[in-house]
């Protein structure tokens, strides 16, 4: 693998590891937030319906329609179930039943609030006071509207991962062939010095970054190296004319012998 493609991997994955984390944490601060929201929702359509079946009787026309429009905006495949002390059924709003184990009741009683979540269907239990002694309420709806927001928050998150990280392997290629060109130029020129050609120097030692410092400690190395190699001639030359002088004496005696 050579270092263009590694450097785009390293980009991209770092890139995907900030932008999943990111996603996650949206996504379920959302959901977190929503279902709280809903919780109160439910406790406050509990509080509505019991306040209405339980103490209609002692409030004014004015503030009894103005409950009854509220009471109207119920929500989405809402049921509420009112309980007396036996834990009976004394009044049911919505649609369906609600099957509660008595255990939950009981701890409803006790700790006279209580929210869970089955499925998709959200409840909301609590304990409402009133003069004829203490009704348990439990609220359940399913937040439909929120949950298909959600849904699409979910898309989106996804989909823009997947955009942006085709954006970012793209714009990772092409930033490093834009690092290693610098690097590319020095292989290039190293490639045309050969040992005729030691007097040539690379052009990349001029700035002050990292190419610059190993063009510049090429550029030494080529120093020492023409000079290596000046020294090498100097020293053939010489001997080559020393010894030329013997070799022709001992050449011409060997003629003369012979």
């Amino acid at each position: 693998m050579n270092i263009r493609t590694r450097l785009t991997l390293q980009f991209t994955s770092i890139f995907a590891i900030i932008l999943i984390l990111f996603s996650i944490t949206v996504y379920f601060y959302t959901s977190l937030t929503r279902r709280h929201s809903f919780y109160e929702s439910l406790e406050n359509r509990a509080n509505i319906v019991a306040h209405v079946f339980l103490d209609v009787n002692k409030v004014s026309a004015a503030n009894y329609r103005r409950m009854l429009q509220k009471y109207s905006q119920t929500l989405p495949q809402e049921i509420v179930q009112v309980y007396n002390r036996q834990n009976q059924v004394e009044f049911r709003e919505g649609a369906g039943n609600i099957q509660v184990q008595p255990t939950v009741l009981n701890k409803i009683r006790k700790d006279k609030y209580l929210a869970w979540q089955t499925g998709k269907r959200q409840f909301t239990g609590i304990m409402y006071h009133d003069i004829r002694g203490d009704y348990l309420v439990i609220a359940s709806s399913v937040d439909v509207i929120t949950l298909e927001k959600l849904e699409d928050l979910r898309l989106i998150l996804i989909a823009g991962f997947l955009g942006a990280l085709l954006f970012v392997v793209v714009s990772g290629w092409a930033f490093s062939k834009q690092a290693l060109r610098p690097i590319l130029k020095v292989v290039e020129e190293v490639e045309q010095i050969s040992a005729s050609d030691l007097h040539l120097r690379l052009s990349q030692a001029d700035g002050r970054d990292e190419v610059s410092h190993l063009a510049h400690t090429f550029n030494k190395m080529l120093d020492r190296l023409e000079k290596a190699f000046d020294m090498q001639n100097t020293f053939i030359s010489n001997a080559s004319h020393e010894l030329r002088t013997p070799l022709t004496s001992i050449i011409g005696e060997l003629e003369v012998a012979l």
